[in-house]
């Protein structure tokens, strides 16, 4: 089989190997797409430290080809997503639903855990969920954007009709809003970039502005009646000023981006905010599949670009070169 690997940044190497067997207690999957995430170009360009060589890819979807002998839920056939969290399962934090705080919390093709991009991986099958009929490929592996906007909205607990202000609307901002409109919220988007302020109106947003905007503060400010949820998805620190600056007294505020930045505290205290890191999906993923299922959300908008599996580097070097026009490439494995 083929597998593209980092082995230095900004250098891929096509490396043919044996196809992998899958132990007792995982599956083999014929990766059939894989959309590149935000995270695998900055992998790429050398912004994480990482053990090279690694495969990347953790957004993917496929056909199970073999199972493990203990394996019993999943078969032969089976058109599948894979959640790319691991934990231990046994800790504390495990058994209490908060995987994300395992000590040996890793995560699929980023901490020396192989990712999709291959023909084949092994998975264990407590990390794969199945798909419905109505569930193309191609929609599946845009899952994780939606995983991780549903998790945030598990912390704040929002009410019909409640205000949320999204700041920032690439792949992860804009499934915050799909998700958003869905559970009835009055959506606010902050976005730079024209085309996807467009967009997020598209998906459900009722207002949108530029965060550069002089006359900003108060045109939130006249939108919001009582307290307000503000999400942080772009991953900058400028998208986290915005946050902290605009958020209303008594405020929800919720990193679902990931970036460094230095708070002053004092700020919090003063405006009397509440913060949480939503990280990952929370174990959200079956109830993704149900709602793309439903239709009430709908990955396909967010894929921009598509290209095919063996044209792997030349995506990467696209995605990069055009990462203000583009939300997701898919690369298709068919």
């Amino acid at each position: 089989m083929i597998q593209y690997q980092l082995i230095a940044p900004e250098t891929l190497k096509k490396v043919e190997t044996d196809i992998p067997k899958p132990k007792k207690d995982q599956v083999l999957i014929k990766v059939m797409a894989v959309s590149i995430c935000s995270a695998d170009m900055a992998m790429y360009l050398g912004k994480f430290p990482l053990e090279y060589p690694l495969v990347m890819g953790h957004d993917l979807s496929g056909i199970i080809s073999e199972v493990g002998e203990e394996v019993s839920e999943l078969k032969v056939g089976d058109r599948v997503t894979v959640d790319p969290q691991r934990s231990c399962g046994v800790c504390y934090f495990c058994k209490t639903g908060q995987a994300k705080f395992c000590e040996k919390y890793s995560f699929m093709g980023k901490s020396g855990l192989e990712g999709g991009y291959q023909e084949y991986i092994v998975v264990e099958a407590r990390y794969v969920h199945k798909l419905f009929d109505n569930v193309s490929y191609f929609e599946a592996s845009v899952i994780e954007p939606f995983a991780v906007a549903l998790h945030a909205f598990d912390f704040i607990k929002p009410f019909i009709g409640d205000t949320v202000v999204i700041s920032g609307c690439g792949a992860n901002g804009l499934a915050h809003v799909q998700v958003a409109k869905a559970m009835g919220l009055k959506i606010i988007a902050l976005e730079v970039l024209k085309d996807r302020r467009e967009m997020a109106l598209e998906m459900g947003a009722k207002l949108v502005f530029d965060p550069t905007e002089p006359d900003l503060d108060r045109l939130i400010k006249s939108q919001i009646r009582r307290r307000a949820y503000f999400i942080e998805c772009a991953g900058v620190p400028a998208s986290m000023e915005v946050c902290i600056k605009h958020i209303n007294r008594g405020g929800i505020l919720v990193m679902s981006g990931s970036c460094d930045y230095n708070v002053n505290l004092r700020t919090f205290m003063l405006k009397g905010l509440t913060f949480y890191a939503a990280r990952g999906g929370g174990g959200t993923y079956p109830r993704v599949i149900e709602l793309i299922s439903d239709g009430v959300i709908n990955p396909k908008a967010l894929i921009t670009k598509t290209f095919p599996f063996k044209e792997f580097e030349d995506a990467m070097k696209y995605n990069i070169a055009h990462r203000n026009e583009i939300i997701k490439t898919v690369l298709d494995y068919q």
